[in-house]
C-alpha cells in the first residue's frame, strides 16, 4: 500500500487507511478513488 500527498495543500491519503468517513473503504488504491470524490475535491 502506497501514501500519497498533495503538493497544494498537503493532504495525505493512506491507501491502508482509506476514508471511510467518506465512503472510501481501507485498501482502496489511489487510481480507485473517484476524480470527484471527497477527495480529490480537496486536491
Amino acid at each position: 500500500m502506497k501514501t500519497w500527498q498533495c503538493v497544494v495543500c498537503g493532504f495525505i491519503y493512506n491507501e491502508a487507511e482509506g476514508i471511510p468517513e467518506d465512503g472510501i473503504a481501507p485498501g482502496t488504491p489511489w487510481e480507485a478513488v473517484p476524480p470527484t470524490g471527497p477527495v480529490q475535491s480537496v486536491l
